[in-house]
C-alpha cells in the first residue's frame, strides 16, 4: 500500500487523497478487501497519522543502493564466469561469499543466454 500511496503523491495528489485512492484501489484489486471495507476509516486515519514521506524516501534510497551493489556484484561475477575464471578463483580475487558466487555460476551454466539483469531477477526472487 505504501508504494501505491507514494506513487500517487508523485503524481501530485495530496497525501489524504492518495491514501483514499489507494484504499479504493486495494478494495477493487481484492487486496485485503473485506478488512478494508470493514475498517476503511480506521485504516485511512492510521495511515494519515503514521505515513512519513521522508522515512519512506530514505528506505527507498537504501533499497535502491543495496540493489545497485548487488547488480554490480552479479555483473563482475558474470564477467569472470564468461572469461572462464574458475569460481574458486573468483571467490578469492573478489573476497566474495562462496555460496553467492557458486549460485551465480550455476545460474550462468543453466542459462548461458542470460544477461546481468536476468541473473539479478533470479537472485532477487530467491
Amino acid at each position: 500500500m505504501i508504494s501505491r500511496i507514494y506513487s500517487k503523491i508523485l503524481e501530485g495528489i495530496s497525501l489524504e487523497q492518495a491514501i483514499d485512492f489507494t484504499v479504493q484501489d486495494c478494495i477493487h484489486d481484492n487486496i485485503l478487501r473485506d478488512f478494508l471495507i470493514k475498517h476503511r476509516s480506521e485504516v485511512v486515519g492510521m495511515l494519515l497519522e503514521e505515513f512519513d514521506m521522508e522515512e519512506y524516501i530514505k528506505m527507498e534510497r537504501r533499497d535502491s543502493y543495496e540493489d545497485g551493489k548487488c547488480q554490480y556484484r552479479i555483473h563482475v561475477i558474470h564477467t569472470m564466469y564468461q572469461k572462464n575464471i574458475p569460481a574458486e578463483s573468483c571467490i578469492n580475487m573478489l573476497d566474495e561469499d562462496a555460496d553467492f558466487v557458486n549460485h551465480i555460476y550455476q545460474l550462468c551454466q543453466l542459462h548461458p543466454d542470460w544477461n546481468d539483469s536476468n541473473l539479478f531477477d533470479a537472485v532477487e526472487s530467491n
